[in-house]
């Protein structure tokens, strides 16, 4: 089941997947893959353009096709992205590299032709995301606990966005 929803939790559109779509468009498939193809496609029946909404995805539809395609409509996204998906020329540091890495670090990549960022950041495991709105700054500092110590007890800087 694809769904758009408000932040309200309102549903707006939906599609229940059967496998292959008769109202489908293979351009969108070829585009941005099969997964998100259907979300481009409930885009469009919403016949609303650049009206700024914000949409927030996981890594089965995060690409930068996507992407660049809803900032073009006028829509800010944002998700988990899989490196394999990353721009070939704009590769930010390798999983296993960056994995060595502490808690609370990170780097970032803007895309400029796009407007796209790539940010990577070390928390419990390695997390890479896309966004076409909120940026990289504030960094801020907040309290975790690690997974040797019982209670919260080490600051970290970690990803914030305004």
């Amino acid at each position: 089941m694809w769904s758009l929803n408000t932040k309200q939790g309102y549903l707006v559109n939906f599609d229940l997947y059967q496998g292959i779509n008769p109202c489908g468009n293979k351009n969108y498939d070829t585009l941005f893959g099969k997964a998100a193809s259907p979300l481009v496609l409930m885009l469009d029946e919403l016949h609303v353009k650049n009206v700024g909404y914000n949409i927030h995805v996981d890594n089965l539809f995060t690409g930068s096709n996507l992407f660049a395609y809803l900032r073009y409509l006028g829509y800010e996204a944002v998700g988990t992205i899989r490196d394999n998906r990353l721009p070939k020329p704009y590769h930010l540091e390798d999983k296993k590299q960056f994995a060595k890495r502490q808690r609370g670090a990170s780097q970032y990549i803007l895309e400029k032709s796009d407007g796209i960022l790539f940010v990577k950041w070390m928390d419990n495991s390695v997390v890479t995301m896309a966004s076409t709105g909120p940026g990289v700054s504030p960094f801020g500092t907040v309290k975790r606990s690690e997974r040797e110590a019982k209670y919260c007890s080490q600051s970290t800087k970690l990803y914030c966005s305004v």
